[in-house]
């Protein structure tokens, strides 16, 4: 998890939980500040931190979401957030749905919002959800393949655009899917991304996250979130090498790592699993960093709620 608290620019002023039991996975969040520099002068406003989560909610579809204890529990902890991004619907939908504003869920996402306005109540979120994630080759009837979903409260949060990264070389089984949204209350805009890589690639898939995070900053925002599973770590990923390998990119006149920040710790268990692994990560604007929690200390949180909740 992760959150953010952004001030106000002046009249003239230019301008992250993870995997699961009955859910899926741990949520990681963080808080977001506003970003240093991109305001010549601000005023004394400030406003409340944004809490920005990523959840994969394991396989979820229609069997957990006929379970209303287990709805009940997932829309508790989705309440904890002002915007939350979720991955792994993997309900295939057979019409638009009417709770999702642009058309694309079907009833478990529903279920799901409605678990989290009756938990999070009087607030009220919205969701907007990608299309089907899958690359060209595997975006079969018969393959896996899943959706992406993000939920924010509107009285915070609105929804400027969706995007899906284009692509262009194949390198993603499922393309990550970007929200551009605004907050509100100081007219802050970000691109919040999300990504699951498959096991058997994530490595590639990490390594070639550059790609995406220039994509979104050019096409989207300067400020950029790139949340999700990447399942990195384990036997899927060597978090020793491919964090220094990705930061030591070149990007413009310096590198990736100078753009951007990893802000989940390697030492973060971020599963509900028995063993320890950093499954789930929060890559960041560098610009974000500054006032976030995450600023000085390292890493955004993960509420284990497996642990919190006794489950």
């Amino acid at each position: 998890e992760w959150s953010t608290s952004w001030s106000a620019p002046t009249p003239g002023a230019t301008n992250g939980e993870a995997s699961s039991t009955a859910s899926g996975g741990l949520a990681s969040s963080l808080a977001v500040a506003r970003p240093a520099g991109a305001v010549t002068s601000c005023s004394t406003a400030s406003y409340a931190p944004l809490r920005v989560g990523s959840w994969n909610i394991q396989n979820f579809g229609n069997a957990k979401a006929g379970r209303p204890a287990v709805m009940a529990t997932i829309g508790g902890i989705a309440a904890r957030y002002d915007v939350l991004s979720v991955q792994e619907l993997s309900q295939v939908p057979t019409a638009p749905g009417s709770c999702s504003v642009d058309g694309t869920t079907g009833a478990a996402a529903c279920s799901l919002l409605a678990a989290l306005n009756t938990a999070a109540a009087p607030r009220t979120f919205a969701l907007a959800a990608s299309p089907r994630a899958c690359s060209v080759d595997s975006c079969t009837a018969d393959s896996y393949n899943e959706q992406y979903m993000a939920v924010w409260d509107t009285a915070k949060i609105e929804l400027v655009a969706s995007a899906v990264y284009p692509d262009p070389d194949g390198e993603y089984e499922r393309d990550p899917w970007a929200v551009h949204l605004r907050e509100l209350a100081s007219g802050i805009e970000f691109a919040l991304l999300a990504i699951h890589t498959p096991p058997s690639a994530a490595e590639a898939e990490v390594l070639t996250m550059g790609a995406v995070l220039d994509w979104a900053a050019a096409s989207l925002s300067d400020n950029v979130l790139l949340v999700g599973d990447y399942n990195a770590d384990g036997s899927y990923v060597d978090e020793g090498t491919v964090w220094p390998a990705l930061f030591g990119e070149t990007y413009g006149d310096s590198t990736l790592g100078d753009a951007f920040l990893q802000v989940v710790d390697n030492s973060v268990d971020t599963t509900v699993a028995a063993s320890s692994n950093t499954y789930d990560r929060v890559i960041i604007s560098a610009s974000l960093q500054s006032g976030s929690v995450a600023a000085g200390g390292g890493a955004g949180e993960v509420f284990a709620f497996d642990q919190e909740l006794d489950l």
